[in-house]
């Protein structure tokens, strides 16, 4: 279980859960950071750099005058519970004044005991000394007062993944961004990537193959996991790590 601190016995969760809210922004301190590789004085040769930019989680600190609407509630983590390896929230983001908005931003309430929370949010009156996350969109919208922006977050905390949309239903446009669109690649990563290089499986790949060829629609997983370790006990170095590793191959490539 991901989350906070217990003791051994008759221990309570600390914090117990989470409420995830979203609002748009308007800030010429996050639209820097997503448009900082076009700034002036920046040669031409790195201007390309910004489309790892828009698609970055930045950390900031906003102002309340930032915000463009009453923030939405996004979604609940409880922290008590075993969490999905995926989750996908939607969001209904009201306008309250005209302005042009740069993006999305995000924060968090927390519960630490019954009635007792702390936030984040650039909007607490007694907020605790963390940033906010800001999820940039590709372009500057002018928005008004009235408005509505739908916005999805999708997101893969095992992979640090995120993936947001924002739709603008008074004009119709759309804007699909993801940090997998953000992520700089290694000298090695490009080396791997060439056509004319014959790829291998590696270690992982294999043994990942290995569990899989066992997911023939008919077995459980206990019944594949006793499989498994029946028929290759040096798939990995100890049993222990032979199930951690198949639950995360069953948990994100089957169904």
């Amino acid at each position: 279980m991901h989350g906070g601190a217990f003791s051994n016995q008759g221990g309570t969760l600390i914090p117990t859960r989470i409420h995830l809210q979203l609002t748009a922004v308007e800030s010429e301190i996050c639209h820097g950071l997503a448009e900082g590789w076009w700034g002036e004085g920046v040669p031409a040769e790195f201007h390309w750099l910004r489309q790892y930019a828009v698609n970055t989680k930045h950390a900031v600190n906003l102002l309340p005058e930032a915000v463009l609407g009453t923030p939405a509630e996004l979604g609940e983590i409880d922290l008590r519970a075993d969490h999905p390896d995926f989750f996908s929230w939607t969001a209904a983001l009201p306008i309250e004044r005209d302005g042009v908005m740069h993006g999305l931003a995000g924060w968090f309430n927390c519960e630490l005991a019954e009635g007792v929370w702390m936030s984040n949010s650039p909007l607490a009156e007694r907020r605790i000394n963390r940033p906010q996350a800001f999820l940039p969109i590709d372009e500057a919208v002018t928005v008004r007062a009235g408005d509505s922006i739908k916005a999805r977050i999708m997101v893969r905390p095992d992979d640090s993944l995120i993936a947001w949309t924002v739709e603008f239903p008074a004009s119709g446009r759309r804007f699909n961004h993801s940090t997998w669109q953000g992520m700089l690649l290694a000298p090695e990563d490009l080396m791997r990537s060439r056509p004319e290089r014959v790829p291998r499986l590696s270690r992982e790949g294999e043994a990942r193959i290995t569990v899989l060829g066992y997911c023939d629609g008919q077995r459980t997983a206990r019944e594949i996991e006793q499989a498994v370790l029946r028929d290759h006990p040096n798939l990995l170095p100890s049993p222990e790590e032979i199930s951690r590793f198949m639950t995360q191959v069953l948990g994100r490539d089957t169904e």
